[in-house]
């Protein structure tokens, strides 16, 4: 395994103070936020612009609002619906008026022969 191979799962750092969190944070040296830096400031400059900022932000309201048990410790959690309603309803935050969805043919369940 690759010793810089980012481990965001297990970072022992405190979130108030995880740099992914904090401007002025601290993470181990695999950290791709404390490694990358060059990266997440050409991000941060991207979600400035309004339809991407904007995206990002209902993204983020989305995932972390449609879960239970999001109190608790130890996290686990367990969504609410089902993610095809979570994208229709993605979708009219956003104030889209049309939605396309594709599905893999390889993940077809085979028939019995």
């Amino acid at each position: 395994m690759d010793d810089l191979q980012a481990r965001c799962a297990i970072c022992g750092i405190a979130r108030d103070e995880k740099a992914c969190w904090a401007e002025q944070g601290k993470g181990p040296k695999v950290c791709p936020t404390l490694r990358k830096g060059e990266v997440v400031a050409n991000v941060m400059q991207k979600y400035k612009q309004e339809e991407i900022g904007e995206f990002a932000r209902q993204a983020s309201i989305q995932e972390s609002s449609r879960y239970i048990n999001r109190e608790e410790t130890p996290h686990v959690l367990h969504p609410v619906k089902p993610r095809v309603q979570e994208i229709c309803e993605f979708v009219h935050s956003m104030g889209y008026r049309k939605l396309g969805l594709a599905f893999c043919g390889g993940l077809t369940p085979k028939r019995p022969s």
